[in-house]
């Protein structure tokens, strides 16, 4: 199972704009938030354990996954 690093950039689109045309800008500010590493095994084995079907599964580690986000980079 990998370990998860967060990442959360800011300004990116100031780089690289999503409308034509696609030519970098140089010399913009971007913001790189990298958060502490989010280790998803004993969660994942849990949910294994209660034998939680795969789709259940994937929903339940997208919203565990998101909660250590906001956590991380919204408060």
């Amino acid at each position: 199972i990998p370990i998860i690093l967060p990442m959360w950039h800011e300004g990116m689109d100031e780089v690289l704009p999503n409308t034509e045309p696609y030519v970098l800008k140089w010399g913009k500010k971007v913001t790189l938030n990298i958060g502490q590493p989010i280790d998803l095994q004993d969660f994942i084995q849990d949910l294994k354990d209660r034998k939680v079907p795969e789709p259940e599964a994937r929903k339940l580690i997208t919203d565990k996954i998101q909660d250590v986000f906001y956590v991380s980079f919204c408060k």
